[in-house]
């Protein structure tokens, strides 16, 4: 009996072992249909930081005509960062006048730790000149990480408008974090948010991944009716795919390739909770796993049956 032990021994290590160095690809994100104007945060995610450290997160615009104001929040994973700042950034000050600048505006308080929310700030060019075209930095966020684990940033309340005050259609970027065994899969959507001057809250919240159920689940609150393009990692969820708003089927447009599915659909202002429900979905144990554990199980089932006809004799 001891000699078999230590075979079981030597054999659950080696597995263990392997399973250590077996490569493990992260999905790379496929970006919806680009417009003219597009509102990002970089890093979308902030994952693998020491506590303690500091980061910086900025607010792109890309693409911009006549840029003379805008404002933005973000959300954030308050078991994993705390926000230190929220400043200016380059952008605006590239068409001020020189003698009048710009207006930075704050919130009182600007940010929630606990609730892990940066309320809206914003910026605006003082006096009568043209907005700044082309693609920048509208702002920047600091953070500290305090904890282990997965922040996505995504933003809220996006506003943009002209020298004439009249806004600027764009589009914002979102990326919803899965992590799943050893890997990190991406959702992204793509859409057209956008908020109230002065009011809150505008955008994507409470992301869900339920692998039972199948299902991505988030709520969007807009006071305009909107567009979405969801893309979706195909080794997360696929099969026939359903959309539901508020529990009730909604129709949209397809796409996709080998690694990723894409789903195109309007929805309507108010708040409202989206579900993105699949047929197939990733298994609870990865793939690589499931063969070592099966070996391991078979094994101990032999040594097991072994020993009980042993004592039988």
């Amino acid at each position: 009996m001891e000699k078999e032990m230590k075979v079981i021994i030597a054999t659950v290590t080696l597995l263990l072992l392997t399973l250590l160095v077996v490569p493990i690809n992260i999905l790379a994100v496929v970006a919806g249909p680009q417009v003219s104007t597009t509102v990002f945060v970089d890093p979308l995610t902030i994952e693998g930081i020491m506590i303690g450290e500091n980061v910086t997160v900025n607010i792109n615009v890309s693409n911009v005509t006549d840029l003379y104001g805008w404002q933005a929040g973000i959300t954030f994973n308050p078991d994993v960062l705390n926000c230190t700042g929220y400043y200016e950034g380059e952008f605006l000050e590239r068409g001020a006048d020189p003698e009048l600048g710009t207006i930075w505006l704050n919130q009182t308080p600007p940010w929630d730790d606990t609730e892990g929310i940066v309320y809206f700030h914003g910026c605006c060019i003082l006096g009568p000149v043209s907005g700044v075209s082309g693609s920048g930095q509208l702002g920047y966020l600091t953070f500290e990480v305090v904890g282990t684990g997965v922040s996505d940033l995504h933003l809220t309340d996006v506003i943009l408008c002209d020298s004439k005050t009249e806004r600027i259609p764009h589009e914002v970027v979102d990326s919803f974090t899965v992590s799943w065994g050893e890997v990190d899969f991406s959702v992204e959507t793509i859409s057209n948010l956008t908020g109230i001057w002065g009011e809150s809250s505008s955008g994507l919240f409470n992301h869900t991944f339920s692998q039972p159920e199948k299902e991505i689940s988030f709520d969007v609150i807009t006071p305009y009716d909107n567009c979405y393009n969801v893309t979706i990692p195909a080794e997360l969820l696929s099969g026939d795919l359903t959309i539901l708003i508020d529990n009730v089927s909604k129709d949209y447009i397809l796409t996709q390739n080998a690694t990723h599915t894409s789903l195109y659909f309007t929805n309507s202002h108010s708040t409202h909770n989206i579900k993105i429900k699949g047929t197939t979905a990733i298994p609870e144990f990865p793939s690589f796993i499931i063969l070592p554990l099966f070996m391991i199980a078979t094994l101990l089932a032999t040594i097991v049956y072994r020993r009980k006809h042993s004592l039988q004799r």
